[in-house]
């Protein structure tokens, strides 16, 4: 029977790209490769792929409960990449390998590996014969890497009944933080607001060589991203920050001086990078000006300039918040700029009292002995958030061994030389069975 590693070196051969463009993916090749495991049971699960753009496949298989009220679950796997230069890694990002223990390539980590272990444990579970109670249910989607138009966004849409679950589990977390006799977990409980923000700047354009009191729009962003990179906005300490910090193993004086207002900011510089970005994100609102484009000519002053800044708002931030904040910054400028949104979501968080939440730290137990949960946000943006929206209970949840520390995961999103190791495959596809054995049997 085909393993996790089979297929994850295959999902990370088949290069599906996603650059951005609409032309880029081509999803179908892994949806191909993975819609082969369930072709033996379409007797008794329904297969559906849905497309939104030609070669941008999304692949659903569902499976019947035998009680209509009980509550259903999903296992969310995207099976887009980011893109990846060969000259940066030091093997071939799309060779899929297998070495030293370790599967080597884009997607290891973001999140094929993942991806692969729920498709393995869903066959598993069909070839035993398991009969849940309420339906099971998995769904390879596209576009992830891009903001998830072209697929869960898109399913949840047009596919609604089909797709729609009561509990999703997706990326990422997992990975183990040992603590004294303890181990933490974290498991991802909600994100932060992703919002994309174009700034169309104008200026007037006149010879380059006379710039002297020039309305010159690249000086404008030049002050407009001061502005922002200055910008600060109250500290929010989100669910689980204390114990975030104890499980990192960060001193008891510093984990106070990095929970006051006052010294957190102070305190932050004596922690490495990149770990000091994440703990900045988890308690800032964020705004990164990442591609700026303008002017016509080098001997003309610019009437124009395009300024994309990522801006990432903690819970409880709603989009009329965000305007304000702006506002504020642009200040006096705010007449020469028109703001359009890539995307504009707000922050979502499931809350943690329920019954599949108990079952995930049941489950993680039988594996990693006195394991606890810890709930963190993300800063990134993942497609539980649409299903948030949606009504979901939504976790990004797998299993790490110690070959993979929380360090090593952060360094690996969207980095160069992704690698994941052969247990923690395992892991991660065994605890999905058992999760689903005794939340859905």
């Amino acid at each position: 029977m085909t393993t996790s590693i089979d297929l994850l070196s295959k999902l990370i051969q088949n290069a599906c790209v996603n650059d951005g463009t609409i032309n880029s993916g081509y999803e179908s090749k892994n949806v191909d490769t993975i819609e082969t495991f369930f072709s033996n049971y379409s007797s008794s699960v329904q297969v559906e792929r849905h497309a939104k753009v030609q070669n941008r496949d999304n692949l659903v298989v569902r499976l019947k409960g035998s009680d209509q009220y009980a509550p259903s679950l999903l296992l969310l796997g995207h099976v887009d990449v980011v893109p990846a230069d060969a000259n940066d890694w030091d093997f071939d990002p799309f060779g899929g390998e297998v070495k030293n223990g370790f599967v080597q390539g884009r997607g290891a980590i973001d999140m094929l590996n993942l991806t692969s272990s729920m498709v393995i444990a869903f066959k598993e579970l069909l070839y035993e014969g398991f009969k849940p109670k309420g339906d099971l249910v998995f769904a390879a989607v596209a576009d992830e890497e891009a903001g998830g138009a072209l697929g869960a966004e898109f399913l949840l849409d047009e596919y609604n009944s089909l797709i729609q679950a009561d509990y999703v589990l997706t990326e990422s977390g997992g990975t183990q933080m040992a603590h004294g006799n303890e181990t933490y977990l974290p498991i991802v409980i909600g994100e932060k607001g992703t919002n994309w923000a174009e700034l169309n700047i104008t200026g007037s354009p006149t010879h380059g060589s006379k710039p002297y009191g020039a309305d010159n729009a690249i000086i404008t962003t030049m002050e407009i991203i001061k502005r922002f990179s200055e910008f600060k906005t109250p500290l929010l300490f989100t669910q689980g920050w204390d114990l975030f910090l104890e499980a990192l193993g960060i001193n008891k004086s510093l984990a106070k001086k990095l929970s006051s207002e006052k010294n957190h900011d102070k305190a932050l510089l004596k922690v490495d990078q990149p770990l000091s970005a994440v703990l900045h994100s988890c308690c800032h609102n964020t705004f990164s000006p990442n591609t700026i484009d303008g002017g016509a000519k080098i001997n003309t002053t610019a009437d124009h300039v395009k300024l994309g800044i990522d801006i990432r708002t903690l819970p409880g931030i709603s989009s009329a918040d965000l305007s304000k904040m702006i506002s504020e910054v642009l200040g006096d400028l705010e007449d020469k700029v028109t703001i359009s949104y890539l995307q504009n979501n707000e922050s979502s968080i499931s809350s943690t009292e329920n019954s599949f939440y108990d079952v995930l730290e049941k489950v993680s137990n039988t594996f990693i002995p006195n394991a606890k949960l810890l709930p963190t946000i993300a800063s990134y943006g993942t497609d539980a958030r649409f299903f948030r929206r949606n009504g979901s209970v939504a976790y990004g949840f797998g299993l790490f061994s110690q070959a993979i520390s929380y360090q090593d995961h952060l360094d690996m999103f969207h980095s160069r030389n992704e690698k994941v190791d052969l247990e923690s495959l395992d892991l991660t596809k065994d605890m999905y069975k058992r999760v689903i054995i005794e939340f859905c049997g």
